[in-house]
C-alpha cells in the first residue's frame, strides 16, 4: 500500500515538473517573439507652411503704381493751309535764285592781254612808282612774267580796269555778269604787302 502511494506521488511530481517547464518555455518563447517584432513607426511630422512676407520693393512698386496718375494725352494740332499763303514760299524762291545765279563765263574774244586771262587773286604786285610823270605798278602773273600797269589798264577776266594806284595798292573795278542777266560792278584792291596793308586798312 505504501509502495503504491509512493509510486503515484513520484509520477504526480514528475508530471507537475513537466507542466511547469512547459509554462516557462512557452512564456520565454512569447517574450522572444515580442522582442523580435519591430515597433510601430512613429507618425509623420506635421507639415508647416511658411508664407514669405512681400518684399519692400514690391510694396514700394505697388504704392507707386497706385499713386501715379495716368499721363494726359497731348493735344495734336494740324496746320490747315487751305486759303492761306505759304509764308516761306518767297524765301525759298529767293534762295533757289541765289544758288542758281552764278557768274557767267567771260567771252574769250574779250580776253586779249595776258593780264585779262587770269583772275585778280592770281596776280601779285611787286612794286609801285609814284611821280610827276604818273603812277605805275609792277604786277607778276602766274607764268612768272612781270607787267607794268597804270590807270586805265585792262586787267582780270571780268572786264576789269585799273582805276587808281596808291603808295601801297592797286584798285581794280570789275563787271560781273550773272547767268540770270544781272550785272554787278565790284571793286577789288591788290596790296603791295597784302598781310601788313590789310591789317592797316581794318578799322
Amino acid at each position: 500500500m505504501y509502495i503504491l502511494m509512493y509510486v503515484l506521488a513520484r509520477k504526480i511530481l514528475r508530471f507537475g515538473s513537466v507542466v511547469i517547464w512547459g509554462l516557462i518555455v512557452g512564456g520565454a518563447l512569447i517574450s522572444f517573439g515580442g522582442c523580435d517584432q519591430a515597433p510601430p513607426p512613429p507618425p509623420p511630422p506635421a507639415k508647416i507652411e511658411i508664407t514669405e512676407p512681400p518684399s519692400a520693393t514690391e510694396e514700394v512698386d505697388s504704392d507707386t503704381e497706385a499713386d501715379v496718375p495716368p499721363e494726359p494725352q497731348p493735344t495734336v494740332y494740324e496746320y490747315d493751309p487751305t486759303g492761306r499763303r505759304e509764308p516761306f514760299e518767297s524765301l525759298i524762291a529767293e534762295e533757289e535764285i541765289d544758288l542758281l545765279d552764278v557768274i557767267a563765263t567771260p567771252d574769250p574774244e574779250l580776253l586779249k592781254s595776258p593780264l585779262q586771262k587770269v583772275e585778280l587773286a592770281q596776280l601779285k604786285i611787286t612794286g609801285i612808282i609814284l611821280g610827276s610823270f604818273g603812277e605805275y605798278a609792277r604786277i607778276l602773273s602766274p607764268d612768272g612774267k612781270s607787267y607794268t600797269v597804270n590807270a586805265g589798264t585792262l586787267i582780270g577776266m571780268h572786264e576789269g580796269q585799273v582805276i587808281s594806284i596808291t603808295s601801297n595798292s592797286v584798285v581794280v573795278k570789275e563787271i560781273l555778269r550773272y547767268e540770270s542777266g544781272k550785272v554787278e560792278e565790284v571793286e577789288s584792291i591788290l596790296y603791295l604787302n597784302p598781310i601788313e596793308d590789310e591789317e592797316e586798312e581794318r578799322p
